[in-house]
């Protein structure tokens, strides 16, 4: 996490420790490091990857105040520290001011290493990243942007229709779900839009997702939408219009976050919702219930 109680941005690392049956997870024991070239600010954004394969989670983070991306390699020791904190780090944009609004990696263009797709407010495009390793080093560089009608507040890379390219998936403001299948043109990597559905109210932030939850083998896509209180359930196909419109889930009106993943014992994938009460609460599973499309079911 970033601490700036102190005055100075640094990064807090609680290293996870298994101890034994009874309490199997620690993570009292935590790492320290300044981060002397990024500015303390509360945009910031910060992401888990190993971008140079070396076996440890590096971290990517931006920072509003300089809109750069700053890559912290982490050591090799095991140590959780970061030898390089503060350097090197790239211009998003290449204009100051710019707060990044959603960051996340993925290999956009399947070839082997990490990429970047990031969008920031005021900006009408979802920017692409891209990574180069060399040497065992991770370079970032800014090599494009997906120009778009609206603002984009989120957007995430899979490959949706199983066809082995990556797709985009992009949320608009204030309540616009667009997806593009990604193709190879003339040896650049491009996306094409691939159908455009409106959503029943804005989603909250960060809540994009994608999982396997209608059973047919294709990445679905999920959003909380709290201010009707339900998820927005999109299933995939592998043909234009890429996602289907939403299915809603009623959820309450109390939820603020959404996860995905098996929380139960069985194997295919649940919906988790956090509500304002502290509850984490498993609101759906493929095995239980699949309403029509454009319809709505209840928990």
């Amino acid at each position: 996490m970033i601490d700036e109680s102190s005055g100075a941005a640094s990064l807090s690392v609680h290293l996870g420790q298994l101890v034994d049956a009874a309490s199997p997870y620690d993570f009292s024991t935590a790492t320290r490091t300044p981060l002397t070239g990024v500015g303390a600010s509360t945009s910031t954004l910060l992401i888990a990857n190993d971008v140079n394969h070396d076996g440890h989670d590096d971290l990517l983070l931006t920072d509003a105040a300089s809109s750069t991306l700053v890559v912290l390699t982490a050591a090799t020791d095991g140590s959780g520290t970061f030898p390089n904190a503060g350097a090197p780090s790239i211009t998003l944009l290449g204009t100051a001011g710019v707060v990044a609004s959603s960051m996340r990696a993925a290999d956009v263009n399947a070839d082997g290493v990490t990429d970047l797709v990031a969008t920031a407010a005021g900006i009408s495009a979802v920017l692409w990243v891209r990574g180069a390793a060399t040497g065992g080093n991770w370079t970032p560089s800014l090599v494009s942007a997906l120009d778009l009608d609206g603002e984009p507040i989120d957007a995430v890379v899979a490959d949706i229709d199983g066809d082995g390219a990556q797709d985009l998936i992009v949320v608009e403001a204030p309540a616009t779900l667009a997806a593009f299948h990604g193709v190879m043109e003339s040896g650049t990597w491009t996306f094409v839009p691939a159908g455009v559905q409106t959503l029943a109210a804005p989603p909250a932030p960060g809540s994009l997702l994608t999982a396997e939850v209608t059973g047919d083998g294709l990445l679905d896509v999920a959003l909380l939408l709290p201010e009707i209180g339900a998820i927005s359930l999109h299933a995939a196909h592998n043909e234009a219009p890429l996602l289907s419109p939403g299915t809603l889930v009623a959820v309450g009106v109390d939820s603020v976050a959404l996860a995905a993943g098996r929380v139960d014992s069985n194997a295919v994938p649940d919906l988790v919702v956090l509500q304002r009460d502290g509850e984490a609460r498993v609101v759906y599973d493929r095995t239980d219930r699949w309403p029509t499309p454009g319809g709505s079911c209840l928990p």
